[in-house]
């Protein structure tokens, strides 16, 4: 997951945890749940738009502020790759609905 040390070291004040120490992104499970953590907060923070939380994951909130905030269409992202790094996961994600999306709740798939 993409977890900056400040990102992480303000999510472990922000969660409870009282021992996290840098070195504690190397371990897949925290780095999991500390990622999972901020992108959730990020769609909470943009209202539900997945875009608008991907592509601050992505470039940050500065950047998505400019592109429309919890407003943003994909189409707006200007930086290339945040464009289609959330192009990328929601293509993925609508791939997985369709696969497993029965299994999860969402309807045929």
């Amino acid at each position: 997951m993409q977890i900056t040390p400040e990102a992480a070291k303000d999510i472990a004040r922000h969660s409870g945890a009282t021992t996290f120490k840098t070195r504690d992104l190397s371990n897949p499970e925290i780095n999991i749940k500390y990622g999972t953590y901020l992108l959730a907060e990020r769609i909470d923070d943009y209202g539900g738009n997945v875009a608008a939380a991907l592509a601050s994951y992505n470039a940050g909130p500065g950047p998505v502020e400019e592109w429309g905030g919890d407003e943003l269409k994909v189409e707006n992202i200007t930086y290339p790759e945040t464009r289609a790094y959330v192009e990328l996961v929601l293509e993925r994600q609508k791939e997985y609905r369709e696969k497993y999306g029965s299994e999860l709740g969402y309807g045929s798939g």
